[in-house]
C-alpha cells in the first residue's frame, strides 16, 4: 500500500512538474513570439506605404479588425491607415493587414498569418492579393475563381470588414437601391455556378424580403434582386463610378416586377448583351424544367437532417403528381469548395 502511495505521489509531482514547465516555456517563448510578429507588421506597414515615417497604433472593437494604425510620413500628416483583422481560413485563422490611403484607394494588402493553410492550394489565394492594390475602397472587385475558397474568402472578410470602415458599407447602400426598405443582410449558401455571392436581404423587423445574387457579366460585377416569389426587382452596378455599365443597365429597368421565366429580354449593344446573357443563365437555374421536362412547379426548400444533405425540392407537374425530387448537399472538395 505505501508504494502505490509513493509512486502516486512520484506520478503526481511529475505531473505538476511537467505542467509548470509548459507554462514557463509559454510564458517565455509567448512574449517573442509576439515581438517576432509585431517586428513582422512593422515591415508590413513599410511595405504598404513606403513613405512611413512613424505610426499611431489603436485598438479596434470588432468582430474582425482589432488594430487600425495610422500612417504618417515625415511631416506628421497623415498618409493612410492600415487595418489588421484575423479570420478564419480552412485550417485556422489568417491575419491580413489592409491599407488604404487618403484618397480611398487600396494601397495594399498583405496577408502575415498563414501558416495552418494547406501549402499549394494557398497560394492560389495568396497569388490574388496583389489585384487589390489600386482598388477604390467603395467599390472593390473579388475574384470569385481563387481555387482556394477558404483561405481567399478568409482575407476577403477583412479586406470587407477594413473598407467599410472607411467607406461605409457600400453593400447595404446599393441592395437600398433595390430594396428601399433594407436594413441587413447576412450570407447564404448556394449551388448556381454562375453566382458569386448570395445574399439574404431583410428589413428593419428582420424579416426577410429578398435576395441578390452577385455575379459577373464580361467581368463587370452586378447585384441582381428576387424578391421572394423569384420575380425580378432589378440590377444594378457594383462599380458605381462605371458609367457605361450604368447606362447599359437603364434598359433592364422595364422587366422589373416581371416573374423570372416569363421575362424575354430584348435588349442590343454590346454591354447589354453581356447582362443579358448572365442574368439569362441565373434565371435558368431557377426554371422548374430544368431537371424534369414535365415539371411545372416546384416546392419550397424542406430542410433536411443528414450529414451531407441540407435541402430538398419536389417537384409537381400540371395535375399536382410529383415527378421527382432535387436534393442539395455541401461536402468539401479537394480545393475546399463546398
Amino acid at each position: 500500500m505505501l508504494d502505490k502511495l509513493r509512486i502516486a505521489g512520484v506520478l503526481l509531482l511529475v505531473g505538476a512538474l511537467s505542467g509548470l514547465s509548459i507554462w514557463a516555456v509559454n510564458e517565455i517563448t509567448a512574449p517573442i513570439i509576439e515581438e517576432r510578429q509585431l517586428g513582422a507588421e512593422a515591415e508590413a506597414f513599410k511595405e504598404i506605404f513606403p513613405d512611413l515615417a512613424s505610426i499611431d497604433i489603436q485598438s479596434f472593437d470588432h468582430d474582425i479588425l482589432n488594430q487600425m494604425t495610422i500612417i504618417m510620413d515625415a511631416s506628421g500628416n497623415e498618409i493612410g491607415r492600415v487595418y489588421r483583422g484575423t479570420s478564419r481560413g480552412y485550417g485556422g485563422p489568417v491575419i491580413t493587414l489592409v491599407g488604404i490611403a487618403t484618397d480611398g484607394t487600396i494601397a495594399k494588402v498583405v496577408v502575415t498569418t498563414f501558416d495552418d493553410e494547406t501549402p499549394g492550394i494557398r497560394d492560389s489565394a495568396l497569388n490574388k492579393v496583389p489585384n487589390f492594390t489600386g482598388q477604390n475602397a467603395s467599390s472593390v472587385s473579388y475574384d470569385a475563381n481563387t481555387g482556394a475558397t477558404d483561405t481567399y474568402n478568409a482575407i476577403r472578410r477583412v479586406v470587407e470588414a477594413a473598407v467599410m470602415q472607411e467607406a461605409g458599407d457600400v453593400r447595404l447602400e446599393a441592395y437600398i437601391q433595390l430594396y428601399p426598405d433594407a436594413a441587413s443582410y447576412e450570407s447564404e449558401t448556394h449551388n448556381i455556378d454562375s453566382v458569386d455571392e448570395l445574399y439574404k436581404v431583410f428589413n428593419d423587423a428582420a424579416e426577410h424580403i429578398g435576395y441578390v445574387y452577385e455575379l459577373k457579366a464580361d467581368d463587370k460585377g452586378l447585384y441582381v434582386a428576387l424578391d421572394l416569389d423569384n420575380n425580378f426587382v432589378g440590377v444594378r452596378a457594383q462599380n458605381t463610378s462605371d458609367s457605361a455599365l450604368i447606362s447599359a443597365l437603364e434598359a433592364f429597368k422595364t422587366y422589373e416586377g416581371q416573374a423570372i421565366d416569363q421575362i424575354t429580354f430584348d435588349v442590343s449593344g454590346a454591354l447589354e448583351l453581356s447582362v443579358k446573357e448572365a442574368l439569362s443563365l441565373l434565371f435558368d437555374a431557377f426554371s422548374v424544367t430544368k431537371y424534369f421536362a414535365t415539371a411545372d412547379s416546384v416546392s419550397d426548400a424542406i430542410s433536411i437532417d443528414h450529414d451531407l444533405l441540407t435541402k430538398r425540392f419536389d417537384y409537381f407537374n400540371a395535375a399536382g403528381m410529383l415527378v421527382g425530387t432535387v436534393y442539395q448537399g455541401e461536402a468539401v472538395g479537394y480545393n475546399e469548395d463546398a
